[in-house]
Parts: C-alpha cells; sequence; structure tokens
C-alpha cells in the first residue's frame, strides 16, 4: 500500500463560481448560452449584486441564515449581454476555462476577458472527476507540477471566499502484486526527493490508519 500523507492529497468540489466576486471586480464576463437559466434580476437578492455592482461575498453568517431558513443563495456572477469584442475569449467554462480567466485577471491584469459556455458552468468533465487531488506521480516533473496545483487549493478558497470544499486527509494506493509492489517504491522515492509526503506501508500500518478496513 501507498499511505501518502502529502503526496495523495484529498480534495473536492472544484470551484464553479466565485464567491467573492472577483470575477465582477475584475470585468470577467461569464455568459451562460442555452439551457434554462432565466434572467437576471434586477436587485441584489435575486442575482448577488450589491447596489454598488458587486457581487457580494459570502460568510459564516449567511451560511447559518441559509442553513436555518433553506433559503436559496445568491447568484455567484452576474449576469449580462455579450459585449462587441474581448482581448481574450475562452470557450468552455469548466475548471480550465474559469481557472484561465482567473489567473489572466489576477496575475496579468488582462480583465476584459469572456467566458463562454454552452451549458451550466462545470457541466462538462470538470463535474464528473475522481475529485481526488494529489501529487504523489512518478515522474519529477509531474510531481512538481501536480504538487504546485496542490498547494494553489490549499490557499484557493480563501482567495476567492468561496468553499472549494478542499479537504486534506492523504490517500493510499494498492499494490496488487510484486511489480506493481516495485513500481511503488519507484514512486514514494521519486515523491520523498520532491519533498512530497509518500511512503510505503504494510497490511499493519493500514489496520491503523484505517481500522474498518480487512486487510
Amino acid at each position: 500500500m501507498d499511505g501518502s500523507t502529502n503526496g495523495a492529497r484529498d480534495g473536492s468540489g472544484a470551484p464553479t463560481g466565485n464567491g467573492r466576486g472577483e470575477a465582477g471586480r475584475a470585468g470577467l464576463s461569464l455568459r451562460r448560452i442555452g439551457g434554462l437559466s432565466g434572467k437576471a434580476g434586477h436587485n441584489g437578492s435575486r442575482n448577488g449584486v450589491n447596489g454598488d455592482g458587486k457581487v457580494r461575498g459570502y460568510s459564516a453568517w449567511s451560511l447559518f441564515q441559509k442553513g436555518l431558513t433553506d433559503g436559496e443563495w445568491p447568484r455567484a456572477w452576474r449576469e449580462h449581454e455579450i459585449a462587441g469584442s474581448y482581448d481574450v475569449v475562452i470557450i468552455g467554462g469548466g475548471v480550465h476555462g474559469l481557472a484561465t480567466a482567473y489567473y489572466l485577471a489576477t496575475n496579468h491584469g488582462i480583465t476584459n476577458v469572456a467566458v463562454v459556455e454552452k451549458s451550466y458552468i462545470g457541466s462538462g468533465g470538470s463535474g464528473r472527476n475522481t475529485a481526488i487531488l494529489r501529487s504523489n506521480y512518478l515522474t519529477p516533473e509531474g510531481v512538481r507540477f501536480y504538487d504546485r496545483s496542490v498547494k494553489l487549493y490549499e490557499h484557493l478558497a480563501a482567495d476567492l471566499n468561496f468553499n472549494v470544499m478542499f479537504s486534506q486527509r492523504g490517500h493510499m494506493t494498492l499494490a496488487h502484486n510484486d511489480a506493481s509492489l516495485r513500481t511503488m517504491r519507484w514512486r514514494a522515492e521519486v515523491n520523498k526527493v520532491q519533498g512530497v509526503d509518500s511512503d510505503v506501508i504494510d497490511p499493519g500500518e493500514v489496520k491503523k490508519l484505517v481500522p474498518y478496513m480487512d486487510v
């Protein structure tokens, strides 16, 4: 068994919206094309936009209030007509499309960006993934690349003021035979060199970590 505590960090719920209103403030246009999107309301309670045009953020109080009243959450972004031109047009409102738009705005100052999606946000592969974020890969290049992604997720909820449901709890991969066990040992050593906490453990250690598992 490969019992990783950092290398195979588990998270779920890729961000499909922007709770703090970065998109609204940065001028990103997230336009839903097709489907039953409905009309955006003209008040803050309908579309989550305050009177100053900024999308409302989320808070512990709003979470408590919505839980008690079973109320609907406001829209996470504004809906408006497509402009005549944009500096960048991104096709697809999945994780890659939204992340590209977000980092163009936050890291490069490119805010005249449109994200075009034919269905709802996250309707493709982004909403049908394994929901596991890990960095315990086999090659040094792969480990560094994915570990960078894990580190981005560590503070993504705070950056967005949006619960991305990321929880670091470790990950185990089963070695079914001697050949796969050799690969596990190889991978664990590569991970350690790259600073990722990964190790090969025996069934006894697995039982300590997961007592209800039949080993």
